[in-house]
């Protein structure tokens, strides 16, 4: 997500033109992108029902469709936004990252007890971060200021990484705006990555806009 200071969270934003899912859990240097408090770095106790035609539409691209509609309703970022950042960054699947150094590396479904009992301890005792479910959340600092937050649950995984994401576009959802968004989200400057990573983001929030109308 973010250079410099602790290491970050970095969704690894960007569309793809085919129908299959990206794998593009790729390491980046990292930090976090605000200072801020994130609205759900508490578990939500009430999760909302989500729309059955948009679920629907999405579940034919992305898996955990129904987790994602509810977790976008519940940040109140847009839900092409959301679609975006998922498709790129998990294709919706509740994993761990591909980083070859990274905790867990090579293992798949994130649950409760291997986050807990592996991947915690192994990041606390020096092992590099991997990113962690569907909006491969990554930077420590979230994991260990947070440690009882079910970040393995895929709706609360995309909750928290919503928020951040909302806080990152300001919302200026124009391509613009994406483009700097995503670029900041991926690098911690609106510009170092306008022309890559954020123009992809762009691209695949606008793809996204067109299937759900």
């Amino acid at each position: 997500m973010n250079p410099s200071t602790p290491s970050s969270y970095e969704p690894s934003i960007g569309p793809s033109p085919s129908t299959e899912p990206i794998d593009s859990m790729q390491p980046v240097d990292q930090t976090p992108i605000t200072n801020e408090p994130i609205d759900s770095m508490q578990p939500t106790d009430q999760i909302p029902t989500a729309s059955g035609d948009k679920v629907n539409i999405i579940s034919q691209r992305l898996q955990n469709a129904d987790a994602l509609v509810r977790a976008a309703e519940a940040s109140g970022l847009p839900l092409n936004v959301a679609c975006a950042m998922i498709e790129i960054e998990s294709g919706g699947k509740n994993t761990y990252g591909h980083d070859k150094n990274g905790a867990m590396y090579g293992r798949d479904e994130v649950t409760e007890q291997n986050f807990k009992n592996e991947f915690l301890p192994a990041i606390n005792s020096g092992k590099t971060s991997n990113g962690v479910g569907p909006a491969q959340i990554t930077y420590k600092g979230y994991f260990t200021q947070n440690p009882n937050y079910p970040f393995w649950d895929p709706y609360s995984n995309m909750k928290f990484g919503f928020d951040i994401l909302k806080k990152t576009c300001n919302n200026n959802y124009s391509e613009d705006g994406l483009r700097k968004c995503g670029s900041k989200y991926n690098s911690g400057s609106e510009t170092k990555q306008y022309n890559g990573y954020g123009k992809k983001f762009a691209d695949a929030a606008a793809r996204w806009a067109t299937k759900l109308n």
